[in-house]
């Protein structure tokens, strides 16, 4: 089935209003004339990424009116926060309900008060309607940080547009991010669904909590050829967009390989060793990923394991005097992307496959995850956890640490991403 077209940008209408044109006396574009057009409308559509798009047209006001007439605007409106005020033709700025609404309420204190710009905001900012919201949320706050929350006007074209508000800004900025998120969470749930193993040699499950819609967790598994297969963990250096779009780098790395056909060539080591140089070679001096990196070699019957300043990896296994036993592999190897591999490295730590054997990684998001009380799962309480489900098939074990996190944090805030991979040998 072809994929379904969608549209390029969503698109928003701005609901129509009269247009005031253009003018000033000396023919520069620092004025607005309100002239009062009662059948020209005009509709004009903005993307939502648009200053326009929370624009409201309010009639203006003449700068030597009356005090009661703005007065009983804000009490008839009360969503109205602020009203344009006009003078020889062109907007010079707004007046704001919290200004109107406090002032000197006698007889004699309103006679005092004088005419409606006595109440002016002269500083009023101004935005344009074309410009990006986000770009104008940070003008904003640069430009007027002791004033973030007044009311701006908004210009199209040289024309006075409407007025805006800091809090709508700010919704429209918080709308697109959490759009934008919720796209890219999208795509790194798809790239973690494309690399699953279909064999009867093994058996595996993976685990992914994020603490926000994005994060820098990865998880690869891939069959290099046959009886040689690969799982892998890892967690990039930073949060959010920045470090999500690294582990797209990961997907892209062991899918051009995957469908070139080059898998096939590759061992352990070179693999490793060709991933960490794509990462120095595209990425940022200060990025790097920490990973762990298990290969199971089913026709030599052993593990290798590179583990690339990565949470320590447990292999659980029964021994030939039977006991249950456990070997932890920390870090040997600085993470990915720091500095290229020498020979030392490139071996890996082999171990030959025992009964029963199993294999558990997880983010240091989980053994960092606090309880309500500040008390860690460090990793003792991980080691208790997996000692004694030593013979829990994958999925349960997964399934037993789902129901351990949320049994552990109750209602803490999870602060970073927690994932984790338990594969079994068939």
């Amino acid at each position: 089935m072809a994929k379904q077209k969608v549209p390029v940008e969503d698109m928003d209408v701005f609901p129509y209003f009269r247009e005031p044109i253009f003018k000033d006396a000396a023919g520069k574009p620092d004025a607005v004339e309100l002239l009062s057009y009662e059948d020209q409308a005009v509709s004009v559509a903005f993307p939502i990424t648009s200053v326009g798009i929370i624009a409201s047209f309010v009639d203006p006001l003449s700068s030597s009116g009356d005090l009661d007439e703005a007065s009983a605007r804000f009490k008839a409106d009360e969503k109205l926060s602020s009203i344009p005020i006009e003078s020889d033709g062109g907007v010079i700025g707004l007046v704001s309900r919290t200004a109107l609404m406090l002032r000197p309420k006698s007889a004699l204190d309103a006679l005092r008060s004088g005419s409606i710009e006595r109440y002016l905001d002269h500083d009023t900012a101004i935005l344009d309607a074309d410009e990006n919201v986000e770009k104008a949320l940070s003008s904003l706050l640069e430009r007027h940080s002791s004033a973030i929350f007044n009311d701006f006007l908004i210009y199209r074209h040289n024309r006075f547009f409407g007025t805006g508000t800091f809090l709508a800004l700010t919704k429209q900025v918080a709308l697109i991010r959490g759009m934008d998120l919720q796209g890219a969470r999208s795509i790194q749930e798809f790239l973690l669904s494309r690399n699953k193993i279909e064999s009867e040699e093994l058996d595996v499950e993976t685990y992914f909590r994020m603490a926000h819609e994005v994060g820098g967790d990865f998880i690869q598994t891939l069959e290099l050829r046959k009886g040689l297969y690969m799982v892998a963990s890892f967690d990039v250096c930073g949060k959010n967009i920045a470090a999500s779009l690294a582990t797209s780098l990961l997907s892209s790395f062991f899918a051009t390989l995957k469908t070139g056909g080059l898998l096939a060539g590759h061992g352990p080591a070179s693999l490793v060793e060709a991933l960490n140089k794509v990462i120095l070679d595209q990425t940022p001096e200060e990025l790097f990923i920490a990973g762990a990196l298990v290969f199971f070699d089913t026709g030599k019957r052993e593990l290798t394991i590179f583990n690339c300043g990565y949470s320590p990896v447990y292999v659980l296994f029964s021994a030939p005097d039977g006991k249950s036993k456990c070997r932890i592999y920390s870090s040997s190897l600085c993470p990915l992307g720091l500095e290229p591999f020498g020979k030392s490295e490139g071996s890996g730590q082999t171990m030959s496959f025992f009964p029963d054997l199993k294999v558990f990684m997880n983010s240091d998001g989980l053994t960092d995850l606090q309880n309500e009380s500040g008390e860690r799962y460090d990793d003792e309480k991980l080691k208790h956890f997996l000692f004694s489900r030593f013979g829990r098939k994958p999925s349960e074990l997964i399934a037993d640490l789902d129901k351990e996190i949320s049994g552990f944090m109750g209602k803490a805030l999870q602060p970073d991403d927690i994932t984790a991979l338990a594969v079994q040998w068939r």
